[in-house]
Order: C-alpha cells, then sequence, then structure tokens
C-alpha cells in the first residue's frame, strides 16, 4: 500500500477534528479525498505530510519497496515519500517561478547542501510538464493564482516522491489546467506511485480517480472504488443534497447531476 492510515486522530489545540480515520490507497491508484466543506481533508493531508501531529492512529506512507510511519520519520526523509500542494500557496514574495520548483529538490539535498546540476535539470523538467516553463525568471508575486497552482505542482513533480498528497491542486485553473494537471496525476500514477486528492469537483474527481474517500464530520463516511461509491444514494447521504448520477457519454464514469430545491 502507498498509503495506510488506521484508527487516525489528529486536530488543532483542544479541537479533534479527524476522528478514527481509516482507509488505504494502493499503489498505481489516484484516491479522491471528498466531503462537505469542514469535514477535515485538509487536516488529514497535513497530518499525512507530517505538517500535523497525530494524535492517535497509525498513518504508513511508502513506495514499492518501504513504509514509512508518519509519526516516527524525520520529517526531511519523510519529505522525500510525499509531496504536497497545498490549497493556497504560502508567501514566496521575492523569489523566481524557477527558485520555488527547484525547492523541491531540498529534501535530496547532501550534508553540504547546494543544488547542483542534476536538481536544476530535474527542475525544468517538472517546469515543462506542469507547463510554466515560460514563468522560470518571473517572480511569484507577479503571477495568477491559477500560474501559481501550477507553480506549487510543478514543485510537487520535482521533489520525485512517490505519494502526491494534494489539496484542490486544479483550484484557480481554468477547463484546460484542470485536465493538464490530473493528467499528470494519472501519470504519476502510472508509474507505480500514488495520489490523495481533495477535490471539491464531483464529476472531475469521478472521470480522474480510481477510488474515493468521503470524509463526513471528521469520519470516514464511505470508502471505495468509484464505481461503487459515486452513487446517487452516498452522495445524497454525504452533502445532504438531492444529487442523481448518470454515466459519461464518452468515459462510461459516473458523473454527478444537483437536483434543484423546489
Amino acid at each position: 500500500m502507498a498509503i495506510d492510515v488506521s484508527g487516525l486522530h489528529a486536530g488543532y489545540g483542544r479541537s479533534e477534528v479527524l476522528r478514527d480515520v481509516s482507509f488505504t490507497v494502493p499503489r498505481g491508484s489516484v484516491a479522491g479525498l471528498l466531503g462537505p466543506n469542514g469535514s477535515g481533508k485538509t487536516t488529514l493531508l497535513l497530518a499525512l505530510a507530517g505538517a500535523l501531529p497525530i494524535r492517535r492512529g497509525r498513518a504508513l506512507v511508502g513506495g514499492p519497496d518501504y513504509a514509512l510511519d508518519v509519526v516516527a520519520t524525520p520529517l526531511r526523509r519523510l519529505a522525500r515519500a510525499t509531496a504536497s500542494v497545498p490549497q493556497k500557496a504560502e508567501s514566496a514574495f521575492g523569489l523566481t517561478c524557477g527558485s520555488v520548483v527547484l525547492m523541491g529538490r531540498y529534501p535530496h539535498l547532501g550534508f553540504f547542501g547546494g543544488y547542483g546540476p542534476r536538481d536544476r535539470e530535474l527542475a525544468a523538467k517538472a517546469m515543462q510538464a506542469a507547463g510554466v516553463s515560460h514563468l522560470a525568471t518571473r517572480p511569484v508575486d507577479e503571477i495568477s493564482g491559477g500560474e501559481m497552482q501550477r507553480v506549487l505542482f510543478a514543485r510537487a513533480l520535482c521533489q520525485q516522491a512517490d505519494v502526491l498528497l494534494l489539496d484542490e491542486p486544479a483550484a484557480s485553473l481554468d477547463i484546460a489546467g484542470q485536465l493538464a494537471v490530473f493528467g499528470l496525476v494519472r501519470s504519476h500514477a502510472a508509474r507505480g506511485g500514488a495520489a490523495l486528492c481533495a477535490v471539491h469537483d464531483l464529476n472531475l474527481a469521478a472521470l480522474y480517480c480510481d477510488m474515493m474517500v468521503f470524509l463526513k464530520q471528521g469520519r470516514v463516511a464511505e470508502a471505495g472504488p468509484t464505481e461503487q461509491v459515486f452513487t446517487s444514494e452516498v452522495l445524497t447521504r454525504i452533502y445532504d443534497t438531492d444529487i442523481r448520477t448518470s454515466k459519461h457519454p464518452v468515459t462510461g464514469a459516473p458523473q454527478a447531476h444537483f437536483v434543484p430545491a423546489q
């Protein structure tokens, strides 16, 4: 398994946001993390990345020949296994887009530090894949929110981690940009990696995710293969809204249709 979560509890201060969360994501899979606002999606991604303490339970992340305990693993080692794209861009004023992407190589630097030719080559390839090569010398405070989202995604690719933890990776992107980013996520999984993606767009998630984990009020309300859990009954229960599903006319993937209130 690329991600194995069992009985996980996490939160902020005295507030416990996640309670007894358990699920697995196999290698080669893209998992959608869905649920209403405030259900704990961002909290879960932060906990798996080691950015938020896990209070109880266990979380393992890994690749083809290793598994790391998130709690017991030093953050720098954990960052070689997991790469994150945050929902909101962190402050990076004064830096160029190329410098931000190159930061993805930091977990791989040796004792004496310093980026080498190989690191710069990987950064350039990641920017090309994410479609932001033309922004390499642009300061981050001179680009749009959608362009910044692509830059952060390029940084995650540059990190060469087995597991991608993505919090609304297509936020602020136009339709073509959304499809391009999720195409890259699928390519990462096809190479043996895995991804856990918080997504608000139900239909986009259904098009690209092999499986889904639905959170509601800090607990796993449903989890499983997309074709089994992306149903009218499940979606209506999770979102407290009348939702019907049908098949996509081209791919056959389930798609959601919202029924207006009378």
